[in-house]
């Protein structure tokens, strides 16, 4: 009889080193959000969204993972975000990092208003209806 000497299944990877959104951030969104979607109101939260995304290196970017990068919205708008790329880089709810703009200094359409996010959890409105 021959034994296999391999495993049958591949180890499982630890959550622990995965780059993301730490607790204290995820808290911080929800609060802001008040358990609603952020891009319109349309129910309850459920998702945290990283408006520049973190692949290809973007993990060490210092301000990926923090509250401006975030946006707390429901299953079906961040299908919306997926799916409409273009829609969603206009609306500030994706940003290509191919420019300089951070997370802070990009307006987001914000429950139809045009506003900044903060790391510190505040939504600050443009103040003039554009981006």
């Amino acid at each position: 009889m021959i034994r296999q000497s391999w495993p049958k299944t591949q180890p499982r990877r630890s959550r622990r080193g995965r780059a993301g959104f730490s607790p204290k951030v995820r808290a911080g969104v929800a609060e802001r959000s008040k358990g609603l979607c952020e891009l319109d109101a349309c129910g309850p939260a459920g998702h945290i969204h990283h408006r520049a995304p973190r692949g290809r290196g973007g993990s060490q970017l210092e301000w990926i993972n923090r509250a401006a990068n975030a946006l707390h919205v429901s299953a079906r708008c961040h299908d919306r975000i997926e799916r409409n790329r273009a829609d969603a880089v206009a609306n500030g709810w994706l940003i290509l990092r191919n420019g300089q703009a951070t997370a802070v200094e990009t307006a987001v359409l914000y429950r139809g208003r045009w506003a900044h996010l903060t790391d510190y959890g505040l939504v600050v409105p443009t103040g003039d209806g554009a981006a």
